[in-house]
């Protein structure tokens, strides 16, 4: 049910494609296609590094739920394509 709401950091994108920082040329391509589209938008992936540094299970009160809730819905090499909101 929540996978299917609006997405607070993105409003108004349906579609939104993730490049990889290192395919310079992949994002000005797609991004120049994306402007053309209503509700997609194209970004570059800003991680670096993981982010937990320790290894072994997490703290299970801690965690309440998968944060990430929305799935890919394609992949390739330098980019992938992720759906938001219904």
């Amino acid at each position: 049910m929540l996978a299917s709401l609006p997405s607070r950091s993105f409003p108004g994108v349906a579609l939104l494609i993730v490049v990889d920082q290192h395919e310079v040329e992949l994002y000005r391509e797609l991004h120049g296609l994306a402007g053309r589209a209503a509700g997609a938008a194209v970004i570059v992936e800003r991680r670096t590094a993981e982010r937990r540094q320790r290894g072994g299970p997490a703290n299970s009160e801690r965690r309440h739920g998968d944060r990430r809730r929305r799935r890919p819905i394609i992949s390739a090499p330098g980019y992938v394509v992720v759906r938001l909101g219904g």
